[in-house]
Order: structure tokens, then sequence, then C-alpha cells
């Protein structure tokens, strides 16, 4: 369709560009998120962009925002693969966090859009695969330009369109009270609760251990009611009927998505990346949450991380390493003086078996103990590590998940303590 011919920009000058002007552009799209409902009544999701003049300038390597806004999910972008290309109409160019952020709705002040395939397939390479109106505007000019980005395109790799990686986090760097970034795998998703659903991630490493008594609740500004419905989740085995295919070592990091956050969720066993995820620990436990500036797309790139999560993760296995963070009871030559110096602690000696409910000097001696093992007042992250044996039983044979406890059997506990 013929008309009137556009002026196209590239990503650097549109971040010179003052606050509101509007400009029309062509770029690669590293990542594009899934649709999520605003405050309001449209939905949104946020694509990142790149073409060949960000890639010399460390401000804008990781590419420029663009926020999508429109009444409805089908009317956002909806990228097939990243690297394709994008065209949009009209954009306005705004300020967010100190960064330029790129903003537009569909159909509002003439904002639109067009996505193509970043490879050139053969079959109307020319065409749209979504254009978000009716009208196409379409010349040799416009040609030149998506075979140029192309051609830039392919010379990528899967770094450079995995955007910015300032916040990417492992489980086992997770911090509460910090937001952060993250790429694993969805193990399993529990939706019986009445007012969040639950996803639980891994990428193999073991998030940092608490004592029980920690919780930062307190910290967050959330309805008390909203505080009270949370507590520690447990993998939910007895309702997966393919459970033998969890991992068998790194956490399964419990992420907390409010049912009143109306959004396709990823699937069980799929690879993602989250972007703005915010932590908490509650009762000891290190759990995730999905705020409103939280995001998720799929993660496409077949390699990078998940092969080298997987490759540690038959390490782990081989070597039979079961707890990332414990200390190694053997010293090396640059420990041995501390591990040497450290008074040992024991927990049990001299405590014979008798009548606790008799005896209330000797069951407020063992409470003590007791709450040593569970990290109060220890300056250890979790409190002391321990070696020992333990075994499952239920209680109701009809409710054998609900109903299972653990015992030590045939341990002693022995303490692998270093230095504070």
């Amino acid at each position: 369709m013929s008309g009137p011919p556009y002026d196209y920009c590239l990503l650097s000058a549109a971040c010179d560009a003052p606050r509101h002007t509007s400009l029309c552009l062509w770029a690669v799209v590293a990542e594009s998120s899934v649709p999520r409902p605003t405050r309001g009544s449209d939905m949104v999701c946020n694509l990142t962009l790149i073409d060949p003049s960000t890639l010399d300038q460390p401000e804008l390597a990781a590419g420029v925002e663009l926020m999508c806004f429109a009444p409805q999910a089908e009317q956002l972008p909806h990228v097939r693969r990243p690297g394709d290309i994008i065209r949009i109409h009209r954009a306005r160019v705004d300020r967010y966090n100190e960064r330029t952020q790129l903003v537009g709705k569909v159909g509002y002040r003439g904002f639109a859009f067009c996505l193509f395939h970043a490879v050139d397939s053969g079959l109307q390479p020319n065409q749209p695969y979504q254009k978000s109106s009716q009208h196409f505007f379409y010349d040799e000019r416009e040609q030149g330009l998506l075979v140029g980005l192309r051609t830039y395109m392919a010379t990528l790799n899967r770094q450079q369109l995995g955007g910015n990686t300032t916040y990417l986090r492992r489980i086992m760097e997770v911090r509460p009270m910090q937001f952060f970034d993250s790429v694993c795998r969805v193990v399993a998703m529990d939706d019986s609760h009445p007012n969040m659903r639950l996803l639980y991630l891994w990428d193999g490493s073991d998030a940092l251990p608490y004592p029980m008594t920690f919780d930062t609740r307190a910290e967050e500004e959330m309805p008390e009611t909203q505080s009270q419905q949370l507590r520690p989740f447990a993998l939910p085995l007895q309702d997966m009927p393919d459970a033998c295919n969890v991992p068998l070592l790194g956490t399964a990091l419990p992420l907390v998505v409010a049912k009143s956050i109306s959004m396709e969720l990823p699937a069980v066993y799929s690879w993602v990346k989250f972007r703005n995820l915010g932590a908490r620990v509650v009762q000891g436990q290190l759990q995730a949450y999905f705020s409103r500036n939280s995001r998720w797309t799929p993660w496409q790139h077949e390699q990078q991380p998940q092969m080298q999560f997987m490759e540690e993760y038959r390490e782990r296995l081989s070597a039979n390493l079961t707890a990332g963070w414990a200390p190694d009871p053997v010293a090396g030559h640059d420990e041995l003086l501390a591990v040497c110096t450290h008074h040992a602690d024991g927990f049990f000696p001299g405590m014979l078996p008798r009548d606790l409910q008799a005896d209330h000097d000797a069951a407020t001696a063992l409470q003590q103990r007791f709450q040593q093992l569970l990290g109060q007042g220890s300056q250890r992250d979790g409190g002391p590590w321990m070696e020992l044996s333990i075994k499952s039983y239920y209680t109701d044979p009809s409710r054998p998940w609900q109903t299972r406890q653990y015992r030590v059997h045939d341990s002693r506990l022995q303490a692998w303590l270093g230095a504070d």
C-alpha cells in the first residue's frame, strides 16, 4: 500500500531526543515479556530493542526498553523468537530511572508496529507476521532497512540477545529484600491456595539457608492479611504424577504469584527468564514473589545457560554433593589455624535419657540445645551443619504425604563448625 515516507531514526538518536518526542524506528527485539495487566484496564509488555547504534555504546549495550500498552493482550506484540525485527511508528520518548524508555499504546496517537521474522524464510519474506494496523505502508526503502537489520542480527551472539544482565542471579546468590532477575526452570506449580499460585524455580544451585527464627515480612509494606497467608511452602510431590522428573539436588525456590495478577504463567518444566522478582524470608525459608513490576519471558536460547546448569547438576550427583553451603569437614591449609583454634561445641554430652516431664532442668537444657541447632543466636547463616541419617514415616496410612514425619536414626550428631 502506498503512503507517505517515514523518517526513521536509530536507537542512539532516540536516546538523545527530548522527552515526549514522537519518532519512528526499526530495531531487533532482543527480549519480549509475556503480557500482564496494568493497575488500570490495559495490558502491557516490555520489549528490549537493539540496533547497530547500540553496539558500541556501553550505556546502550543492554538495549533500549519499549513499554507497549493495549486494551487486549492479543493486540500487543507477540515476538516469536529473539532476534525478530520490529518496525515502530510514533513511539513516545520518556525517561525511567535515568534511562531512556520508549512508550506506546496500540492505536493511540498513531502508535503502530509490525513484526518480521529475523531470517528470510523465502515465503513472503517482506510481509510481517503480525501488524497492529490493517494499513501497511512498505516500499523499497523499507525493504532495505529490513534486509539491513536481518544482516546485522545474523552477526549477533546469544549474549547480545540476552538483554541486561546487571541483576541476573543464580538462586544461591538471591538475598532477601533485594530484587533480582533469574534464568531458571519451572519444576512444579501449586494452584491449591485460594489467593496465590506457587511456581517452584530451579537452576541447580542451593539457596542460602537461614535460621527458622529469621523472617523479613515485617520489613515489607503489605497488608497484614497477606502477610499471614505466607508460610514455608514445600514442593507438592504428592500432587505431581511425574515427580520422578524433579531434580534430586538443588533448591526448588517457591515463587509466590498473587491470583489478582491475571496473566499467563509458564508451563511446568519450561525454561524461563524472570525480571524484577522480589525476595523475602518466611520462617527461615527463602521465597521469591512476583510484583506488579515483575515480568517473564520464555527462554528460547537452547544451550545457554541450561547446558551449564545441567552439567553442574550431573557433577553434583556423581560426587554426591548434597548440600552446597555445608562447610568442608576437611580443612585446607589456609583454614587450619582458624579451625584448630575454634572451640568445639557439643550438643548432647552427658545428657542421659530421662523423664523430661519430671525433670524441668533437663527439659530446659535440652530445649536450649535444640535452639542452638536451629541457629538461634548463631552468627552463621542457618546455624551449625550436621551430618546425620534420617528416615521418613507417616502417622496416617490413608494420608501418607500429609502426615509424613522424619526421625534421626543410627547417627551421632556431629556439627561442622568453621571460624566465625
